[in-house]
Parts: C-alpha cells; structure tokens; sequence
C-alpha cells in the first residue's frame, strides 16, 4: 500500500484502495465483451471508465455498471439490452476463451501487455504497471518516467 501511494503521488494519479477489492468480475467482463461485440468504437472508453479504483464504486453491481456506461453507450435501455446478452453462451465462451489465451501465453496478473515492435512480428510480455520504461526500451522509445512535477 505504501509504495502504491508513493507511485500514484509521484505519477500525479487520484488513486485509493477500493474497499469493494476483490470484487467479483465475471458479469462485467461478460458485459465488457458484449459492448466489444455490439459498439467497437465505444469499447476503449467503456474499459477506460474507473468506476471501481477512483470513484470507490463497486463493479460487480448491474446499476453501477449502468449509471457508468450508459453515457458512453447512450442509454439505459440499451445498456440493460446489452446485460440480458451476457447470459447467452457465446458470450460465456468467449470469456473462457479469452482467459484461455491469457493462461497460454504466460499472463499471470493483470495488467499484462503484449508488445510488438513496428515492423516485426515478435512478440514481448511485460508484466506489471511498472515495466513502462522495460517497453519504451524493447520499442525503441524514449520514456519520460512518471509526472516530473509531482513530488513525495
């Protein structure tokens, strides 16, 4: 805990433990794959909305989830639609599947990246927020480090 917070502060980051951790994911990410199925352009935003680590909210709630993304998707009904889907089986297999990607190319935590080099098709697996540095080096990228004006 105490080197998250030295992290988040130097980064700059709004960040706390949320007292909903470890919440249970399984419907949100279901949710998350129908809105990647159904609105591929909305996806990005959907994943990058935190609800759970900034706002303290508690993910694995249907109404959370609804009042987060539905300005995003663009309405509650459609949002709800969306959650009836997520008990439909192709929905559930792709969460088995993706998990099974993820167990068969090493990941062990999130966050994991799987980087490419531009022009090259070999692959690089960081593990870890802290690997931002390892990445910009294997691509060949300068890396600035964490919010030069932010102080401990």
């Amino acid at each position: 805990m105490q080197d998250l917070a030295k992290v988040t502060t130097v980064a700059g980051i709004p960040f706390k433990f949320s007292p909903h951790f470890p919440v249970v994911t399984v419907s949100t990410m279901r949710l998350l794959i129908v809105i990647q199925k159904h609105e591929p352009a909305k996806y990005e935003q959907c994943v990058e909305k935190d609800e759970f680590w900034f706002q303290d909210k508690n993910i694995s709630q249907k109404e959370v989830l609804i009042s987060a993304l539905a300005p995003i998707i663009g309405s509650e009904s459609k949002m709800e639609e969306y959650f009836e889907m997520t008990s439909q089986k192709e929905i559930k297999q792709q969460l088995i599947n993706n998990t099974q990607e993820a167990v068969d190319i090493g990941a062990f935590g999130a966050p994991t990246f799987i980087v490419k080099k531009a022009g090259s098709d070999e692959e690089h697996m960081f593990f870890g927020s802290d690997r931002f540095e390892l990445m910009a080096s294997v691509l060949g990228l300068p890396y600035p480090g964490l919010a030069p004006s932010a102080r401990l």
